[in-house]
């Protein structure tokens, strides 16, 4: 906290956004997570996907100054040549598993005309 209230003083501005979505009995989740920092100029977005003790993380990191920027991907017992089979397994799992959270993706990327 006592960083946080630092780097508001030195007028760098601080933001960090978490998601999680999981379903226990389904053992399917995704977290979602944007973290940005002006005081360092940088910028992290992460995605993982959980499925059956498998997971997949993809972590995008970019500076503010620069503009480069880099990927990582970790991967738990899920073999590398397996990620879009993953990927397959974990959409039609989550569509039966968690419709509510696909409601509200369809929701948000294709708003409503008022």
């Amino acid at each position: 906290m006592e960083e946080l209230l630092r780097r508001a003083e030195q007028g760098g501005s601080y933001h960090k956004k978490t998601s999680r979505v999981y379903n226990t009995a389904a053992r399917i989740g995704e977290t979602r997570s944007n973290e940005r920092d002006e005081h360092l100029g940088r910028e992290t977005i992460s995605l993982e996907r959980e499925l059956e003790g498998q997971s997949v993380s993809i972590v995008k990191h970019r500076s503010l100054l620069t503009g480069e920027e880099n990927t990582l991907q970790d991967l738990h017992n899920v073999p590398s040549d397996h990620v879009h089979e993953f990927d397959r397994r974990w959409e039609a799992a989550s569509r039966s598993a968690m419709p509510s959270y696909h409601a509200a993706i369809a929701e948000h990327s294709h708003p409503q005309l008022q």
